[in-house]
């Protein structure tokens, strides 16, 4: 135990017009080791008051998050984090625990899928990344069973696109998740409640036959025709999901709601197109992550049909990348 103001007059930090019931009190008390506290005390001018307090603030709130875990409030959690154009993403664990906010997990029993050791600029990158999200979703999920684990999931996930929709498309509607949303402007995964809550529409932009079509989802930016490939870009049906109250923004899924909102236009949009059963069909995606995970996770492996997915290939152009809901 040590005092950020000095025990006695004249001591580290200590004003003779301070009063000895403030030097003793809880606000004046913080918990340091033998080193540590020689450390502060030898140098006041380095360890001030305000940053002795900043310290035992940090501490003390992080031992409340701690103490405050309930057994009830457990969660399982997914990492999922690959490169994106060659920059290696990372999640870790501390920001993890403040983005669940009260909520305890086992980082021991965390589903940790790395993609960082693969180039994703080399052919043959989407069979291979695909292949060990599904095996480690696979083990994952089946360890909960054997474990009779009735915890959710939360996933907290940094990849390509597609990669996302096929991790959604990996874990079954049936297991209850939490998708948590990376922030673009604070580069964290806290729960962020904005004023803003998104809109949501469905349209054709072209609407012919069944034969070859294409939905495009314009969110965090705007997918254009003609930034298509050849073999989607004459496709006689097109449809697309569009922000109606606002302009196409990364950060359009900040309110829980906007996210709800989403999901409604998506399985609707679904419906109306498996209605069609196209012989072929495309999602060409510009989304947040989570709008590309619950996009994978929503879609119906017994009636849906299976999708290609495209990825941004440069600021104007898309190329297939993988296809889903296709076992």
């Amino acid at each position: 135990m040590a005092h950020i103001v000095a025990y006695s007059i004249g001591g580290p930090r200590r004003t003779p017009a301070q009063e000895k019931e403030y030097v003793n009190s809880y606000d004046n008390l913080m918990f340091l080791c033998p080193g540590c506290h020689k450390l502060v005390d030898d140098h006041p001018a380095e360890y001030p008051i305000p940053r002795l307090k900043a310290l035992k603030k940090e501490h003390e709130d992080r031992i409340y998050r701690l103490t405050d875990v309930k057994p009830e409030t457990t969660t399982r959690v997914l990492k999922l984090a690959g490169r994106i154009r060659g920059h290696v993403s990372t999640v870790s664990d501390e920001q993890i625990q403040l983005a669940l906010d009260g909520t305890s997990f086992d980082p021991r029993e965390t589903c940790n899928i790395d993609l960082n050791n693969l180039d994703d600029s080399i052919p043959g990158y989407w069979g291979v990344a695909t292949h060990q999200i599904s095996q480690d979703v696979n083990d994952f999920l089946t360890r909960a069973v054997h474990t009779k684990s009735l915890a959710p999931i939360s996933i907290f996930a940094i990849a390509r696109i597609p990669l996302l929709m096929h991790l959604g498309s990996s874990i079954s509607s049936k297991v209850p998740v939490d998708v948590f949303n990376r922030h673009v402007v604070n580069e964290d995964w806290n729960r962020v409640i904005t004023n803003t809550i998104c809109e949501f529409g469905f349209r054709w932009l072209r609407n012919g036959d069944s034969a070859n079509m294409v939905l495009l989802v314009s969110l965090s930016g705007a997918v254009q025709l003609t930034s298509l490939p050849d073999e989607i870009r004459d496709a006689p049906s097109v449809a697309e999901i569009y922000i109606a109250n606002g302009d196409p923004s990364r950060t359009c899924l900040e309110h829980p709601s906007s996210i709800q909102a989403f999901r409604s236009v998506f399985l609707a949009g679904m419906q109306e197109i498996r209605g069609r059963t196209p012989q072929q069909f495309s999602i060409v995606p510009a989304v947040p992550i989570a709008a590309a995970i619950h996009m994978g996770r929503d879609l119906l492996p017994d009636a849906d049909p299976p999708v290609r997915v495209y990825d941004s290939s440069g600021p104007t152009s898309y190329d297939y990348a993988l296809t889903i809901n296709n076992d």
